[in-house]
């Protein structure tokens, strides 16, 4: 995957994030005790040609990691990347990305989905189910690998201590990239399971990940047709989901020739699609 170098290293908007966990109050029995809840806040994507500002997407996210955000949503949804990503001087709240472009990369079939969009559901907004399912996956790189069961319990050891916010609140998603070697390479939390799986996009584009095509996609959450989508995009094969699949999501995978493991929180695992990339021992 090959992305042009961006200035996006000198942006001074990305040193200071807020907090992703915010201080509450809670009745408890007879008393009152501090917790802590995932914090969630808009960001609010905005293209800049010049001068000019258009209004792209709000999200509702976990703040912190927006770069990696905006450039994966960009990725996801097939729009050209920026030449560079800074904040407003006057976004105190830092709730605000500007794209810089030299010209607007928006067409009328991209702007279909402009708004405000969910942090938990992509699909709502596309015009029909027959425009998401012709949507072309093109360049993927085929798998050299067989993943076996030994791979998978040694994916699933790693897990649950790479969910800190999880452990802090209750309350985030989480997404894990594993390598060929079954080491764990970045993972992201965040109140949206798109969001965290955006970051995590974004992050490969910036560090120019190679090899996707033999590494594990984990996802705490169960399995849409979108996150299938984001997945493809990202160029894996083998997706892990610790819930459910929906029956697109399924019916896509089938599509894509991608592996799909559900309920993976203990064994014995549920095999969707793609049996032949597994390797019983």
């Amino acid at each position: 995957m090959y992305v042009a170098d961006m200035s996006i290293a000198s942006a001074p908007y990305y040193l200071t994030e807020h907090s992703a966990v915010r201080r509450v109050n809670v009745l408890k029995g007879n008393g009152v005790e501090e917790d802590f809840v995932i914090a969630e806040e808009p960001l609010e994507l905005l293209i800049a040609v010049g001068q000019e500002r258009e209004a792209l997407a709000t999200t509702m996210r976990t703040p912190g990691h927006d770069l990696f955000l905006a450039l994966g949503y960009l990725w996801s949804e097939a729009l050209p990347l920026p030449t560079h990503i800074t904040r407003p001087e006057s976004c105190a709240e830092n709730n605000q990305v500007l794209l810089h472009y030299e010209q607007s990369p928006l067409t009328q079939q991209s702007t279909q989905r402009r708004g405000i969009q969910s942090s938990s559901c992509g699909v709502c907004g596309r015009t029909s189910l027959e425009d998401l399912l012709n949507t072309s996956y093109q360049n993927r790189i085929v798998p050299t690998r067989r993943w076996t069961s030994q791979d998978l319990s040694q994916i699933h050891s790693t897990l649950s201590e790479n969910q800190p916010l999880f452990e802090q609140t209750g309350g985030s998603h989480a997404v894990w990239l594993f390598d060929s070697d079954n080491v764990l390479l970045m993972n992201f939390e965040d109140v949206g399971r798109h969001n965290a799986l955006d970051k995590l996009l974004g992050w490969v584009i910036v560090n120019h990940i190679h090899d996707l095509q033999n590494m594990t996609l984990v996802l705490s959450s169960r399995l849409s047709y979108e996150l299938v989508h984001k997945a493809a995009h990202l160029g894996v094969w083998m997706i892990i989901a610790l819930g459910a699949p929906s029956s697109l999501a399924v019916e896509l995978s089938n599509k894509l020739e991608c592996t799909t493991i559900g309920f993976f929180k203990k064994p014995p695992y549920n095999l969707y699609t793609n049996r032949q990339a597994l390797y019983y021992e």
